[in-house]
């Protein structure tokens, strides 16, 4: 059986609770990406209650989306983040249907309230139903705020600061475990579920204190198994093809995730310099990559964390090593005491490994 994808799943028998969005207060802007925009809130505690308010992160459809598959494509991923719980995915909280901002016109308002009552009046075990035709910016759903933003934000700023080491191997072990971990968790479950854009920039750090920071990863809303989906630079080859592809393609994007993180750059930032002129630079090092050409890894990168690395990305994806397997591996390490606290060598001498800019 073909795994579902973490936006191609059918409704579950989960209903996420209900937020009304007067308990939010919207503060900045944290990313948008190409259908919805993700912002830091706090959400008000229940009346009567003494806690203090919650940080969270709220996602909304762009306004101009209109059309009833990118809807329902948002509101399968909703549906499907509050079915999962685990330690290394991003905590799904609530969702709502009434609009966040006062300027949506009275009759969507008043449709958008009414969906939402009768979402928040069925009982646990009831499918959640998206209204027929609701408003697109009133669609929201909150997530756990991570405070210390994505990996990739981290990789890249090492980049520019390469005299001032971010982060240690034993953090970035730390972070590769929980990434495999997460995969471990969708892939083992039934049906098997794939994550299909791995990246960096999907995995937050729930503290900007790196060296207690835990690694969760974040959905990203997609449509079936069709070709060329996910990110250019973490795209496993027999995606860029379009040919079959099952779960398998997530731990090449694994690979290529831990690559970046202990040689603390992003792939084919060496195509962007080199190819000024091409449409896409980063689709010509997906061909690259696709062709059997790997980045080369560097002096730095921990020999046993190489091996694991070199099991994730290679090319045939029956040789690669499962989600456990790689889990596994890496627990061998942490357990040996090898990275524990240690820094690559050069950042042992000072810096870290330049990036001509």
């Amino acid at each position: 059986m073909q795994p579902k994808t973490l936006s191609a799943l059918s409704l579950s028998a989960t209903t996420p609770a209900a937020i009304e969005p007067c308990k939010l207060r919207l503060k900045a802007c944290l990313g948008q990406g190409a259908y919805a925009t993700v912002r830091l809130a706090e959400l008000l505690p229940p009346s009567g209650s003494y806690s203090s308010p919650r940080a969270v992160a709220v996602k909304t459809l762009h306004r101009q989306l209109h059309t009833a598959e990118e809807i329902e494509l948002f509101v399968r991923e909703g549906e499907l983040l509050c079915t999962l719980s685990n330690e290394n995915i991003v905590t799904f909280i609530g969702c709502s249907w009434r609009p966040l901002v006062a300027e949506h016109p009275v009759a969507a308002s008043t449709q958008a309230a009414s969906a939402h009552r009768q979402a928040a009046g069925r009982g646990a075990g009831q499918a959640l139903a998206a209204p027929q035709h609701p408003p697109a910016a009133s669609i929201f759903y909150l997530q756990q705020y991570c405070a210390g933003g994505s990996i990739g934000e981290l990789v890249r700023r090492q980049m520019v600061q390469p005299f001032k080491l971010l982060y240690s191997d034993a953090d970035a072990l730390r972070w590769s475990l929980h990434i495999a971990g997460a995969l471990q968790y969708l892939h083992e479950s039934s049906p098997a579920i794939m994550h299909r854009d791995l990246k960096l920039d999907n995995v937050l750090l729930t503290s900007p204190d790196k060296s207690v920071a835990n690694a969760k990863c974040r959905s990203s809303a997609g449509c079936e198994l069709t070709g060329r989906t996910g990110s250019y630079g973490f795209m496993a080859p027999e995606v860029l093809q379009c040919r079959p592809y099952n779960a398998s393609a997530d731990i090449f994007s694994l690979g290529m995730c831990m690559f970046n993180i202990f040689a603390r750059r992003i792939s084919g930032f060496d195509v962007l310099l080199s190819c000024p002129g091409a449409a896409d630079p980063l689709e010509v090092f997906a061909a690259k990559v696709a062709g059997g050409w790997r980045p080369p890894l560097p002096p730095l990168v921990p020999a046993a964390v190489a091996g694991v690395i070199q099991a994730c990305w290679k090319g045939e994806p029956c040789l690669r090593a499962s989600a456990g397997a790689v889990v596994r591996m890496l627990q061998g390490i942490e357990e040996s005491g090898e990275l524990a606290d240690s820094l690559p060598p050069a950042a042992q001498r000072g810096c870290v490994p330049c990036a001509v800019m």
